[in-house]
């Protein structure tokens, strides 16, 4: 979600014309969200789907966007930290931008049917967008890696470590981390497990 909402800050920079949809932060309690998104499908023009890893797993992945295809409107893909064999067969008809590649965004910001506003260059907006989004996801790795290494010290003293938990540390290079936490705890038992599942 908050590499969308960087996408979409950004993209709404870019000109006054674009205007954008986002489900996290145009919904709200009490809303109910599936005529929130009809309602979208049938005001926007078209949708730029960002494809994640998690994202694309999920079914209203393929519903969301078939909403726009249904009404034969363009769609744009924006790929993030997946494989695109993983992604809908038809939604691969279009072709499919990088969001750690320059270029692959510039030709996403030509590509959209509005102008620009401003008087910047697409290729500098590209790289600041492609900047932002780096940013943005290393802050998501950080938080992430933050929460799982407060839940392993949280296993350490319930004497039951989640192995996913420790994977996902390992993951993200937060090793060190896990280490000092099992090193501050008392309990020889945490610090057995933690060295099975480190195996």
């Amino acid at each position: 979600i908050h590499l969308a909402q960087v996408l979409r800050v950004r993209l709404e920079e870019i000109s006054d014309e674009l205007k954008c949809f986002l489900l996290a932060d145009d919904v709200f309690g009490g809303d109910v969200w599936e005529e929130r998104i009809r309602a979208a499908a049938h005001d926007c023009d078209g949708i730029l789907s960002v494809v994640t890893s998690r994202y694309v797993e999920r079914p209203w992945f393929v519903a969301e966007w078939a909403l726009f295809w249904f009404q034969d409107k363009p769609w744009y893909l924006v790929v993030d930290d997946v494989e695109l064999a993983k992604v809908f067969e038809p939604m691969r008809r279009r072709q499919a931008s990088q969001m750690d590649d320059r270029r692959s965004v510039e030709r996403l910001l030509r590509a959209l049917p509005v102008e620009p506003t401003g008087g910047r260059p697409l290729d500098v907006v590209a790289a600041e967008l492609v900047k932002a989004i780096a940013e943005a996801r290393a802050a998501v790795a950080r938080a992430t890696l933050e929460a799982n290494v407060a839940k392993f010290a949280l296993s350490l003293q319930k004497r039951n470590v989640d192995a996913y938990v420790v994977e996902d540390i390992i993951r993200a290079g937060g090793l060190p981390k896990a280490i000092s936490a099992a090193e501050e705890s008392d309990e020889s038992v945490s610090l057995r497990q933690f060295g099975v599942i480190l195996v």
